[in-house]
């Protein structure tokens, strides 16, 4: 019963989503609806109607990170920002404790670059993972707005990841207004296919509605919400339901108690990067340009545009 309720909310949100695009599918792009939308300041209607056109669309093909433990039977997708880097540990770990545990990695300090399992239990293709089809699949998703400026405080603003590779950031270095516009241009091109290359802030903002294989499969997944306040209790509930022993789950909990490396939630960057977006119509009209499905996939409440100056 469980599995048909989440089939049938998937083919109504598929449906939904289908006739946002397809109705719009002929329309032009032109730069004075843009200035319209900025003036609207009821969010809801950034992507509807003569709108449509200007919004990236869902569901569009691209790359996926699996990570398997098969004595569990779990299939894990990560998305980038989203709790990536732990789920990762944490399903290196599921794989095999003792050898996680030997080489004195820890599920907060497991550094993704040089992490205990890469290519051991790592998927691009569900196809390609043997028996996928009795995992139970799960993945974390996120309010796309605090993704995005989690993601923009973390690789532009802290680690300056554009002073070795100048590419990143969009080449913006910390300017926001530049880094979003580069990003739009880059979702649009990449969703139209005039270009087919991914580069390191494509994996870490294109929308997540692209990823994990959604298009086929969401009515399979089990969905934790990173922004809610049970999100650590979720993913332990989850865990201890497919069959994670005490001393595993014990071991997990405590780590998830220790703050990431990553995590931006309580810094003033961020709240300095919200503040601007909060205020500035243009650009949150952007992103909701840029996210509008996966608010709209995952259940997100689209943010307020402010009135425009």
């Amino acid at each position: 019963m469980q599995k048909f309720v989440k089939l049938l909310i998937a083919l109504l949100l598929f449906s939904l989503i289908f006739i946002f695009q397809i109705s719009n599918s002929h329309q032009k792009h032109a730069t004075c609806q843009q200035e319209e939308v900025a003036r609207n300041l009821n969010s809801k209607n950034i992507c509807s109607g003569e709108n449509m056109s200007q919004c990236i669309p869902a569901f569009v093909k691209f790359r996926q990170q699996y990570r398997t433990s098969t004595k569990h039977g779990l299939l894990a997708c990560a998305i980038e920002k989203n709790f990536s880097t732990f789920l990762t540990a944490i399903m290196c770990y599921l794989t095999d404790s003792a050898r996680f545990l030997a080489a004195n990695r820890t599920l907060d300090r497991d550094i993704y670059d040089s992490r205990l399992c890469k290519n051991i239990n790592e998927f691009t293709e569900l196809r390609k993972i043997r028996g996928n089809s009795k995992m139970h699949l799960f993945t974390v998703v996120r309010d796309p707005v605090e993704r995005f400026v989690s993601g923009f405080v973390d690789k532009c603003l802290r680690e300056k990841t554009w002073q070795k590779h100048h590419h990143r950031c969009g080449g913006c270095q910390t300017n926001l207004t530049c880094f979003i516009h580069v990003m739009y241009s880059r979702m649009s091109n990449f969703a139209h296919r005039q270009t087919r290359n991914v580069y390191f802030d494509d994996s870490h903002f294109f929308p997540q509605s692209w990823r994990c294989e959604f298009s086929q499969n969401i009515a399979r997944y089990t969905i934790l919400r990173l922004d809610s306040r049970r999100f650590f209790d979720d993913i332990l509930d989850f865990l201890a339901a497919n069959g994670v022993d005490d001393k595993s789950m014990e071991y997990i909990n405590t780590s998830l108690q220790q703050k990431t490396a990553h995590s931006t939630r309580d810094s003033v960057e961020r709240d300095e990067i919200v503040q601007i977006l909060r205020n500035n119509s243009r650009l949150m009209t952007k992103l909701v340009q840029m996210y509008y499905f996966d608010f709209l996939l995952f259940g997100y409440e689209l943010p307020q545009i402010p009135a425009a100056r």
